[in-house]
């Protein structure tokens, strides 16, 4: 940059400074006006010996390649794809970080295609997904879905509208811009599919629009409706089952002597750790503090079994605390 002509030499020693005290030297940089981020992109593709791309907020979510899980570690983001071909941009593609990349595409049978990208454009990428997935899990939380037996999403002119139950209400329960409905509408689809929906898409003169419903009504709080859950987990694992409190009855049922437990904060982070590397477990709690969130907010299925004492004995109840 020096040689070229791109950073000056009144400003180099205050470049330096930031520097020492902390900053990258994108936000040197870009951040202080000093250099358009294209300008430095074209140095940042010189260096790195890829090419270089910009990812804008507005973009669509592409299919997951990769797991949130492995975006946010390796701070990469796949942008498009073409058959089994997918483009991955990173903000700091070194040999280790390159490596597991091309581990996990051999593991999914798939070819990446690499570029390098500016980090504060990744962290908008990512802190985009974080609210998406946010938003989708608040209005979830918030909607009675045990009385709902049909979501539609219904592209407009200006984004679309979320209906639920269309013969019982007559107007949306929410509306998205333009710029927000193709991602809002993927987390959408990935939470009701989650939950047991039967989701279909089909094509508009605006877009795509989605359709799910209630492939079979179950109440979770039934104890039939637990034991069959549990027992599902117990035959395919799948993120983490988390017993609060459970008593002895439940205990017995399933056997928890070779249940981890989670009431210190050593053994619950132990327990995240494994939880984030792939693992699914079985844990038994004594706290309901939702210690748990930082797996949900990784897109790991969290299953969590909540016990109440009532006037006829014990009861369960079960719940999905992922995002």
């Amino acid at each position: 940059m020096r040689r070229e002509g791109a950073v000056g030499q009144r400003a180099f020693p205050r470049v330096r400074s930031l520097l020492w005290h902390g900053l990258s030297l994108e936000q040197a940089l870009i951040g202080t006006g000093l250099m358009h981020p294209e300008s430095y992109g074209f140095f940042l593709a010189q260096a790195c010996g890829m090419p270089f791309v910009r990812v804008s907020a507005e973009s669509a979510e592409m299919p997951a390649a990769l797991s949130r899980m492995v975006c946010c570690v390796l701070e990469a983001v796949p942008i498009s794809q073409h058959e089994n071909r997918w483009i991955v941009a990173m903000t700091h593609p070194d040999e280790t970080r390159m490596d597991i990349l091309r581990q996990c595409a051999r593991q999914g049978g798939w070819i990446a295609e690499l570029r390098v990208i500016l980090r504060s454009d990744w962290l908008t990428l990512r802190n985009r997904d974080s609210a998406t997935a946010a938003d989708a899990s608040a209005f979830f939380n918030r909607l009675d879905l045990h009385g709902t037996h049909e979501v539609r999403v219904l592209p407009t002119r200006d984004g679309a509208d979320v209906w639920m139950d269309m013969m019982t209400h007559d107007r949306p329960r929410m509306s998205w811009s333009m710029s927000q409905s193709p991602a809002r509408m993927a987390a959408f689809a990935r939470r009701l599919v989650r939950d047991g929906w039967a989701v279909s898409t089909h094509q508009t003169i605006h877009g795509p629009s989605l359709t799910a419903s209630r492939v079979k009504l179950r109440t979770d709080a039934h104890p039939l409706s637990v034991c069959e859950r549990i027992g599902a987990f117990l035959e395919k694992p799948d993120g983490l089952l988390i017993l609060v409190r459970p008593d002895h009855a439940l205990c017995k049922w399933m056997d928890l002597t070779t249940v981890l437990r989670a009431n210190t904060p050593c053994e619950q982070e132990d327990v995240l750790h494994r939880a984030l590397a792939g693992e699914s477990i079985v844990v038994r709690s004594d706290h309901d503090n939702a210690w748990w969130k930082s797996a949900a907010h990784a897109d790991i299925p969290v299953h969590v079994v909540r016990g109440h004492l009532t006037s006829s004995g014990h009861a369960w109840s079960i719940s999905h605390d992922s995002l």
